[in-house]
């Protein structure tokens, strides 16, 4: 994904921090076990999609002692079938990426691809119907960026779309259709920061984006976004407390209620992310 789904740290347990590290290093750990330089393409989105999945999971996570090559030491990390579903969608979605950065005229996506191709190739086998739904959302994403689309839904409409069925796909039944009006809400959402996020850099090679088809200014793509960004964080809340998850609660509602907004404002004023996993500033 793009990195913009971190939990507010300042408003976690040390509880639910320590578990969220844990998802982390688990869903990294998985990406090296596919092939050890895919753990360079780590974001923290499929940590929180991990704990997200296994809010609604029979069993609590369990964690185990992983070897970290980055801090030479083992570190507590849950490895399950939620960590591992984040590691081989975090391969498509990254699939995807090299095929829009390579439509744009990147040179960086073909030569990056021999060196993931094998790892990309087991995630496909692994996970067919997600990869078939990356694809038609890649399909619908090219058609609007050829047609220079300048509506913001309509933008927004494949990708938010792809997320509403991901997310109602990890749901039991009871909860699915919740689970995929909060996707849909957390597509759009992703979609419109990472165009706000993009604008200078888009405007200056002439790619495509949204807000630059709108002909507005940063300033007045972030006064005009924000508010919208604000709708859906508090509609993809609400969806999350209607199912009341019986676990991982407090991490999901953390990213959605602190996260999120803290992620938009950062953005929307100009100032960078870094890398670490949270969301950071207090509010």
């Amino acid at each position: 994904m793009f990195g913009y789904l971190r939990p507010f740290r300042p408003k976690l347990s040390v509880y639910d921090d320590a578990l969220f590290r844990a998802y982390y290093c688990g869903v990294c750990a998985e990406l090296g076990a596919v092939s050890p330089p895919c753990r360079l393409l780590l974001r923290y989105d499929l940590a929180f999609f991990a704990a997200l999945k296994d809010a609604f999971a029979p069993e609590g996570p369990r964690l185990q002692k992983t070897l970290c090559p980055g801090r030479l030491r083992r570190l507590p990390a849950v490895r399950n079938e939620a960590s591992r579903l984040g590691a081989e969608l975090h391969l498509l979605l990254f699939a995807e990426a090299l095929r829009d950065e390579r439509r744009d005229g990147g040179v960086a996506a073909g030569l990056a691809l021999p060196f993931f191709a094998g790892a990309l190739k087991r995630a496909e086998t692994a996970r067919p119907e997600i990869a078939s739904a990356i694809l038609l959302m890649d399909e619908g994403q090219a058609a609007l960026e050829t047609a220079r689309c300048d509506d913001l839904d309509e933008a927004s409409e494949p990708f938010s779309r792809f997320m509403a069925g991901l997310f109602a796909a990890i749901a039991p039944e009871w909860a699915a259709e919740t689970l995929r009006w909060m996707g849909l809400c957390l597509g759009r959402w992703v979609y419109w920061i990472d165009a706000l996020d993009d604008f200078a850099r888009d405007q200056k090679t002439g790619n495509y984006n949204v807000l630059l088809q709108k002909g507005w200014s940063r300033e007045e793509s972030a006064e005009r976004l924000l508010p919208l960004l604000a709708l859906c964080e508090d509609e993809a809340l609400a969806a999350f407390e209607l199912t009341e998850a019986p676990r991982n609660g407090e991490i999901v509602k953390n990213v959605l209620q602190w996260g999120l907004p803290a992620v938009s404002l950062a953005i929307g004023d100009g100032r960078p992310l870094g890398h670490s996993p949270w969301a950071g500033q207090i509010l």
